[in-house]
């Protein structure tokens, strides 16, 4: 019994799959340009308290140092506020300082010092599923359905608080989200388009709700005079849906591993199995997407063994496994009995409604209702990595400048 434990530990090792890695959901802003400053603007913090129980939000402005146009300031309302505060340098800043009209930064958080509430945000970024209050949850347990009532949140009270602080141009307000921030962007302008005029969704989740954007695309009414803005990763995978491309040959498993789950749910693996190191990649912190643990060691003569998770950790649905391949012991970890384990099954039906390229068909199919859609294609780069990248591209450009 002990060999074949040992034999299959060696073949999952050795044909593990690409992967879209696990942020640390613990992870603190820390100091960024709103603390430290840049040339050109000032930052001031506008709170919305939690009311009843509910959510508290924060809005860092970033506010430029020129005077307002006589129509007010246009201004970017970006989700995830506070890592996209965290990915935004103060040479950006100075670069849109220069601008013929500086925009206004309105980087929204939910009110914590967390670079990612993953609970608030799975809720307040996506629209509410048919199917009663079952329907209102996603793979990974969260409770979804509350885009609705963020909508409203951010086009009154929260504009209205803003506004008391520096005038805005109503003519000029864009929302830019990664993501889930990018379903949520979506889902606007599919159902209110005239609550901003520029809508930029970058790597959007087009797998939630089995495809629901797509069908929510297909029954949107015509739109006119606004503009969407849609980045996509391309690191040899739809990011979307998580499939390979039909110029990427698929592995005979059809786009699994040999655990039967999705190639990016698989540790990258890299060194000599059998004779050599097998170690998992570095992945950058801020992916979001990963369900299994670190794998390093020596294949066949060293240890295998998990890293650490972070106690807070919501993706992991495998046990930790530790040991020695080929010479030891392969053992699992249990987990608490009272762990989050996301039911993956979900998760593959979500991602097989989605095709290939179902992105840059989305961006034609806006084209034909009138909107002025752009798709840019940031090639080499994993989803959470795209999130810092589209920021010194799409926010020149709404300025109407070149990228820096």
């Amino acid at each position: 019994m002990r060999a074949l434990l040992v034999l299959i530990a060696a073949v999952l090792l050795a044909t593990a799959m690409p992967v879209v890695a696990q942020p640390d959901l613990s992870r603190r802003i820390g100091t960024t340009v709103a603390d430290t400053g840049a040339p050109g603007y000032r930052f001031e913090r506008v709170i919305l308290p939690a009311e009843a129980g509910g959510q508290g939000y924060r809005f860092n402005l970033a506010i430029p140092l020129a005077p307002p146009p006589a129509t007010g300031y246009p201004a970017v309302w970006l989700l995830d506020g506070n890592a996209a505060l965290m990915e935004t340098p103060a040479t950006l800043l100075q670069a849109l300082a220069k601008a013929p009209s500086p925009p206004l930064l309105v980087f929204v958080a939910h009110d914590n010092d967390l670079r990612i509430d993953s609970a608030a945000r799975a809720h307040d970024y996506t629209p509410r599923l048919p199917g009663g209050e079952a329907a209102q949850v996603d793979p990974l347990g969260r409770r979804n359905g509350g885009a609705d009532g963020f909508l409203d949140l951010l086009t009154g009270a929260a504009r209205e608080r803003v506004r008391q602080v520096v005038p805005l141009d109503d003519a000029r307000q864009a929302i830019w989200g990664h993501s889930y921030g990018g379903v949520f962007v979506l889902h606007a302008l599919f159902s209110r388009p005239d609550a901003f005029a520029t809508y930029a969704a970058v790597d959007p989740s087009l797998w939630w709700g089995e495809g629901y954007l797509l069908k929510e695309a297909g029954n949107a009414a015509s739109a006119t005079a606004v503009t969407l803005w849609l980045a996509a990763g391309e690191n040899g995978a739809d990011a979307a849906s998580g499939k390979a491309p039909p110029s990427q040959p698929s592995p005979a498993s059809g786009g699994r591993g040999e655990s039967g789950m999705p190639n990016d749910s698989l540790p990258r693996l890299r060194g000599r199995a059998g004779a050599g190191a097998t170690e998992a990649e570095p992945r950058p912190a801020n992916d979001e997407d990963s369900s299994l643990p670190r794998v390093r060691g020596r294949a066949g003569v060293g240890v295998t063994e998990a890293e650490p998770r972070p106690a807070n950790d919501e993706d992991s649905s495998l046990p930790r496994v530790r040991g020695r391949v080929g010479v030891g012991a392969i053992e699992a970890e249990p987990r608490p009995a009272n762990a989050d384990r996301p039911d993956h099954a979900p998760m593959r039906r979500a991602r097989d409604a989605v095709p290939p390229g179902a992105a840059k068909d989305l961006v034609e199919r806006q084209r034909a209702r009138g909107v002025e859609a752009r798709y840019v294609p940031l090639p080499g780069l994993s989803h959470g990595q795209t999130l810092g990248a589209s920021l010194p591209l799409f926010l020149p450009a709404f300025a109407g400048m070149a990228p820096p």
